[in-house]
């Protein structure tokens, strides 16, 4: 898990998949030159203690690519980037990158799966990093299940559920928050127990009605970016810049 900062202020969540290659939802960064932007990694809590905040790793970020096919108006359309940092972050206990999923892999009825983030029912960030546990919802029960709430109706579209997208959660009344886009969503590895591999990021996140609450709403879920649509262009990128893809490969 990343804490993506603007000006030393988070303002999205990450996964780390290399030790200099962060994904991240485009729309937290395409508008932002990558000199004022940094990541933070191995920080679960940011709460003052004695000697201050504690920030874990602080990398800069050298580049930031955003999906060819990513729409700067939408957050539907394959809504991922990349953020190719200076240096690469130390791996160890506590900081690991998270595998990569096959081209266009379905983890559609997956269960156990888990999305950590930093965001809160009031839109900021909590100083504690939060986790839930979410299944993953079919596509084509995902674009029933969305017609249940008024606020997901895309200019020029009603209850429109793009491709890229993947929905999860629902189940409990309770989603992700205003703040977390950008996080990531972890899935089981089928047949190898205790790994993980990444099945999406936030693509964006609304505050429920529900005072204290976050997610569309009961049995509504959450959209992720889709990473399994994406991982040839994230290949593509990474082979363009010359580094190394096996980090990722389960």
């Amino acid at each position: 898990m990343v804490a993506v900062r603007e000006h030393g202020a988070t303002k999205c969540g990450g996964a780390l998949i290399t030790p200099q290659v962060v994904i991240t939802a485009a729309h937290c960064v395409n508008q932002t030159k990558a000199h004022e932007l940094s990541v933070a990694v191995g920080v679960v809590d940011t709460s003052p203690g004695q000697e201050g905040p504690r920030q874990g790793q602080v990398v800069a970020v050298e580049d930031v690519v955003a999906h060819p096919y990513f729409y700067h108006t939408s957050r539907t359309h394959f809504n991922v980037a990349l953020l190719l940092l200076n240096d690469p972050v130390r791996l160890d206990r506590g900081v690991g990158t998270i595998c990569m999923p096959g081209q266009e892999q379905s983890f559609a009825g997956s269960s156990g799966c888990v999305v950590s983030a930093w965001g809160d029912p009031a839109g900021k960030n909590s100083n504690k990093l939060k986790t839930l546990e979410v299944p993953v919802v079919p596509y084509a029960r995902c674009k029933e299940l969305i017609r249940k709430t008024e606020a997901w109706k895309p200019p020029g579209s009603r209850y429109f559920l793009d491709i890229s997208l993947l929905c999860a959660g629902g189940n409990s009344g309770s989603g992700v928050c205003k703040g977390d886009e950008g996080s990531p969503l972890v899935c089981p590895m089928p047949g190898q127990p205790g790994r993980h591999q990444l099945a999406g990021v936030v693509a964006f996140a609304w505050p429920s009605a529900q005072l204290g609450r976050c997610g569309f709403g009961e049995d509504v879920p959450d959209m992720y970016a889709n990473v399994g649509l994406v991982r040839s262009w994230v290949d593509d990128v990474l082979k363009s810049h010359r580094m190394d893809s096996s980090a990722y490969w389960p």
